[in-house]
């Protein structure tokens, strides 16, 4: 028994100190932690392309609409139209386009038209009376267009990141008008 236990003891210590096989255990451990980092950074940039390109989309949207002097229901469907085609989403997509003016004696803000395609709803005067934190120093009766965009993204690996809606905020002033109008 005792031979038996000193054997043993000479063979776990020739193992430890053995050195042979040492790049497959190496490689057995590090493998599944380095091919896990390669899909994370890949999903990350993924996620952080997805998001560019959803808000230049908004930019472009937005830039359309404020080259315009006067806008109607077939221009919105045509904006989201354009802003699906640059985003090529999978998901549904959804924008809200809103002209907001400003009043400086009631340093309050107001819709003037609001209209979604694929959105929650619209905005209302009531939405939008305070938001100083949200839209620039204005003067008294100007305009601005908000533009709003919503899309899916779904990861391309299962790394611990959920789905998530990407959504952009924007607004432009009217380039060529002192508003944009909407007609009925």
């Amino acid at each position: 028994m005792i031979a038996a236990l000193q054997t043993l003891r000479l063979w776990v210590k020739r193992f430890a100190r053995g050195e042979e096989g040492n790049v497959t255990i190496e490689f057995v451990i590090i493998c599944p932690l380095m091919f896990w980092t390669h899909m994370a950074m890949y999903t990350y940039f993924d996620a952080f392309k997805e998001q560019t390109i959803n808000q230049k989309a908004a930019f472009t949207v937005a830039d359309l609409i404020s080259r315009q002097a006067v806008v109607n229901a077939a221009f919105i469907d045509g904006s989201h139209s354009v802003f699906n085609t640059l985003v090529r989403s999978n998901t549904a997509t959804a924008i809200r386009v809103t002209s907001v003016s400003y009043d400086a004696e009631e340093d309050e803000y107001s819709v003037l038209w609001s209209q979604q395609r694929g959105a929650d709803g619209v905005l209302t005067t009531e939405t939008v009376r305070d938001w100083h934190a949200y839209l620039p120093v204005m003067y008294d009766t100007a305009t601005v267009i908000v533009v709003e965009t919503w899309s899916g993204f779904s990861p391309v690996f299962k790394i611990g990141m959920a789905e998530r809606t990407l959504h952009n905020f924007t607004f432009t002033r009217p380039r060529y008008s002192p508003s944009v109008g909407w007609e009925a």
